[in-house]
């Protein structure tokens, strides 16, 4: 069945970098989550029950990302559906685009 968007709301939402993952709307993805700053926001995400904003960079060897050109054009708002904390301090979250 097809969705159709009615009307566009402006939203902030709290950004997920991905390395060499590409997450899809509608089509569940489990992720493991590393970075300090993508852990935190996921765990804020998840408490408030907003969805997660996931991008990929366009250079996947830089690190540091600080700048608008330094990522895709488009990326995926996604709700996490669930997560489990690893026993590296990782986490592993399911993603629903």
């Amino acid at each position: 069945m097809i969705r159709y968007i009615e009307k566009a709301e402006k939203m902030t939402l709290q950004l997920v970098i991905l390395r060499g993952i590409t997450v899809f709307p509608s089509i569940p993805q489990s992720v493991e989550i590393s970075d300090k700053a993508a852990k935190k926001a996921c765990m804020f995400a998840k408490e408030i029950d907003e969805p997660v904003f996931l991008i990929s960079p366009l250079d996947l060897t830089n690190k540091k990302c600080e700048k608008i050109e330094d990522f895709e054009k488009v990326g995926t708002a996604a709700k996490i559906k669930d997560y489990l904390k690893l026993p590296n301090g990782n986490l592993r979250i399911v993603f629903d685009g």
